[in-house]
């Protein structure tokens, strides 16, 4: 936040909502953002470079809650940014990925405790007594089925696992029973003896799941509020702490090496970022590539105002980046272009992006600095911005020089990135421009601000009744160990280096909420694009080169792209970056009783 002065007084004006809180206030009374007073507008590198806006606690929180309230995220997690020490954390844009990572591994471990204890009453319940066990599978396996699950774990799933689950512990069981019969051992002497135990175990199972879900949901709605919200290293001592901070000491080498990335890429002012990354798309952090634009054109002289031809004067492509960027730096002075003025907290940065694959390929090209220092070590996440700016000119296959313009939008969980690069020689110039969007947080993770259809004790008592058809589950996950990928000697494998995807792209909906997130989606990157287009133009005419073959490449494109179809939050027929109308289209699918989108992608 920036501190403002306002009639009645001195007053905090919130960098994501725009509201005027009281000076002192730690976090916004409208959207809960932290509060972070940036001193005033400072400069540097040729576009002027505005510090970026430190990250929001309100995707962090929701992260924080995701990764204790589903398990397959907090995996994901702690898969992708723990496991191996020399890959790269790439940029997550507002979210501390230290903080979010820290609740992965502790909620990791309360499960892992949880179903250790709970496969240990279960088979306890089976020896005593296998016709209750039996019996207890049957009624789950009628739970299982008529409670709707999502599509990563379907009623049929359920139920085969309660069938096989029953068979399995059946066989064991009585096996275990015959070699007692046999050796004459008698576990209970008594039947009053072996109810009561059976009842005592019966109600451990229900204890446990209870006091489970009551931490659960205590935790994820009354800690993690916006106004009581706080890192887990923050927290002081008492059962969150406790709860918050399990098995993270394990980690705490690969957490802190996470932290500092994180705290350099932060720091690095008109440093350019370095992104290298595995797979196809190089665009990590950003989202799905909506659209991408190709436009390659001959360089011709211009005539001058007397209609005499122009002496053309040659430039280099890092001098067009440098003239881009200084124009779409103008739209942040816009107070209408935009709502709530997010043009003004657009992020302009320069970026360098490396397959790793390639990256280890070309090793023996060490620039200076170099971008990866060891193969015991991670790749840097940033490089001298001087640097970096050859590549612009002299490109190179296995790195690739880009303009990043990133506006977010809706308390930074809408994010819109285009990537901009060129290329020139006397005869040709080369523009690529490719548009990124980075959808909101899944419906799911949201619903900690939301009162609960059941609560502690319902899922509770949901939970102990599926417990044996979701056996095999909690068995999988308690001998689940994360292993680094395998690597014979003298090899190097690319996929330990390169980042895949970011904590919030892993949380990422495949739609938006709300028809306007989708109108401000095409708003920001049609206005970026064509402040990108118009200051290409300007900078050839300076340049004294003819622009006409230049504004038939840009309303080819725009034409190309000259409508949008909104259809249940998505985009349909490219992301419409031209000048035609918004068509929203209604699908018998895209509307659920919740209210939000029920389409399958």
């Amino acid at each position: 936040m920036s501190i403002d002065e306002h009639p009645l007084g001195r007053t905090a004006v919130c960098g994501t909502c725009s509201h005027r809180n009281e000076p002192d206030d730690r976090y916004c009374t409208r959207c809960g953002s932290a509060v972070h007073e940036l001193l005033g507008r400072q400069t540097g590198g040729p576009e002027g470079h505005r510090p970026e806006q430190a990250p929001v606690d309100g995707t962090t929180r929701y992260l924080c809650a995701a990764a204790h309230l589903d398990a397959t995220y907090a995996d994901a997690a702690i898969a992708e940014h723990l496991v191996e020490r020399t890959r790269a954390i790439a940029p997550a844009p507002g979210v501390d990925s230290a903080t979010v990572l820290r609740d992965a591994v502790a909620a990791r471990a309360r499960r892992r405790l949880r179903d250790a204890v709970l496969v240990v009453l279960l088979i306890a319940i089976f020896v005593v007594s296998p016709p209750t066990g039996i019996g207890w599978i049957v009624i789950g396996i009628v739970a299982a089925a008529l409670t709707p699950r999502e599509r990563d774990r379907s009623r049929w799933r359920m139920i085969a696992a309660g069938v096989l689950a029953a068979v399995v512990l059946y066989l064991l069981v009585t096996a275990g029973a015959a070699y007692l019969l046999i050796t004459g051992f008698d576990v209970l002497p008594g039947s009053a003896t072996g109810l009561v135990v059976l009842l005592l175990l019966g109600a451990a199972v229900l204890v446990v799941c209870l006091v489970d879900e009551a931490v659960v949901d205590a935790l994820v709605r009354n800690r993690f509020r916006p106004r009581t919200f706080r890192p887990a290293t923050a927290v002081p001592g008492g059962w969150e702490r406790t709860v918050r901070m399990l098995d993270t000491g394990r980690w705490e080498t690969d957490l802190d090496r996470v932290a500092r990335a994180e705290e350099q890429r932060r720091a690095s002012g008109d440093r350019a970022d370095v992104v290298v990354y595995r797979g196809r798309l190089p665009f990590v952090g950003s989202g799905r590539i909506e659209d991408d634009q190709v436009v390659a054109l001959p360089l011709t002289p211009g005539t001058g105002p007397d209609g005499t031809r122009a002496q053309p004067r040659p430039f280099a492509a890092s001098e067009l980046q440098d003239h881009v960027a200084r124009a779409v730096d103008e739209l942040r002075d816009s107070g209408s272009l935009s709502p709530a003025r997010r043009l003004a907290t657009m992020a302009i940065r320069e970026q360098l992006l490396v397959p790793a694959e390639r990256l280890l390929a070309n090793l023996h090209r060490r620039p200076d600095p170099p971008v990866l220092p060891g193969l015991d070590r991670p790749p840097v996440p940033h490089l001298p911005a001087d640097r970096v700016r050859q590549l612009a000119d002299r490109p190179e296959e296995w790195a690739r020089y880009y303009r990043c313009f990133r506006i977010e939008a809706w308390d930074r969980d809408l994010a819109t990135t285009t990537y901009f690069a060129a290329g020139v020689d006397s005869r040709m110039l080369y523009l690529e421009w490719t548009h990124c969007l980075l959808r909101p947080l899944k419906d799911q993770y949201r619903d900690i601000d939301r009162t609960p259809r059941a609560g502690p004790v319902l899922r509770a008592l949901g939970t102990a009744i599926t417990l044996p058809v979701t056996v095999f589950e909690r068995l999988a996950r308690i001998v689940h160990r994360f292993r680094p990928l395998p690597q014979r000697p003298g090899e190097v494998v690319p996929d330990r280096y390169g980042a895949g995807t970011t904590l919030r792209e892993l949380a990422a909906d495949a739609y938006t909420q709300d028809y306007f997130q989708d109108a401000d989606a095409v708003r920001y990157t049609r206005v970026v694009e064509r402040a990108v287009l118009r200051a290409v133009g300007r900078f050839l005419e300076e340049r004294g080169y003819s622009v006409v073959d230049f504004m038939e490449a840009a309303k080819a494109s725009i034409i190309t792209n000259n409508s949008i179809s909104v259809s249940g939050g998505n985009f349909a027929g490219g992301t419409a970056l031209g000048i035609g109308a918004v068509n929203q289209q209604t699908d018998s699918r895209t509307t659920s009783p919740s209210g939000r989108n029920g389409q399958q992608p």
